[in-house]
């Protein structure tokens, strides 16, 4: 499952704390845009989202206060083992090819009902 939740003014992910362990299948998170402010914050909520493999901080120049922290790539990349794809590099910093991040059709029932589960404030 791909979810984009760029461009909201996200302050808090802690909502993806009920998405850790294996019966969910969040796969692509895009968070570009946002107010994420602390690497330890981002961290402990995505963890444990074990099919994680690619997650977007910054991109088309929209980022994150959390990526001008000195290194945040390796920090993220370490304390989020199953990533592939930080801000459209792989692991060794090389461009990934990734997934078209559209949803159509009923997944937009999905990604709405997902964001509802977890809660998260948007533009506060």
């Amino acid at each position: 499952m791909r979810l984009d939740l760029s461009y909201n003014a996200i302050h808090s992910i802690t909502g993806f704390k009920k998405l850790h362990g294996p019966a969910f299948n969040l796969r692509n998170l895009y968070l570009h845009g946002n107010q994420l402010t602390s690497l330890d914050h981002l961290i402990s909520c995505l963890v444990g989202c074990r099919m994680l493999k690619e997650l977007t901080l910054s991109l088309y120049g929209e980022a994150n206060p959390v990526c001008e922290i000195s290194a945040y790539q390796s920090s993220v990349l370490t304390g989020l083992k199953t990533l592939e794809v930080l801000d459209g590099l792989d692991r060794r910093g090389k461009p990934a090819a990734t997934r078209d991040n559209v949803f159509i059709g009923t997944k937009f029932l999905v990604v709405f009902h997902l964001v509802y589960i977890l809660k998260i404030t948007l533009f506060t």
